[in-house]
């Protein structure tokens, strides 16, 4: 059962890089000439960045410790007040 999930978690990575490239290309013809050339490569570096190392799957997978550090940290902030 491990290994399913962890073939699962890789099919999410190159998901991720695919729907983020499709809203790209699709702002692209949306809006032609709207990005420079240099944020076009920023754009998709960045794009290759997040897919690459699995960023959203892993906030996903973790968002509620996420959410418990975010909570957590403003408590801290409001009773030091």
């Amino acid at each position: 059962m491990a290994r399913i999930k962890e073939i699962q978690r890789n099919v999410t990575r190159p998901t991720s890089v695919a729907v983020m490239l499709v809203l790209f290309q699709g702002f692209q013809l949306l809006f032609p000439g709207k990005m420079s050339p240099q944020w076009q490569d920023w754009t998709l570096n960045v794009i290759t960045v997040i897919g690459g190392t699995g960023l959203i799957e892993k906030t996903w997978r973790f968002r509620k410790e996420i959410s418990e550090f975010f909570k957590k940290m403003f408590h801290k902030k409001q009773k030091q007040s």
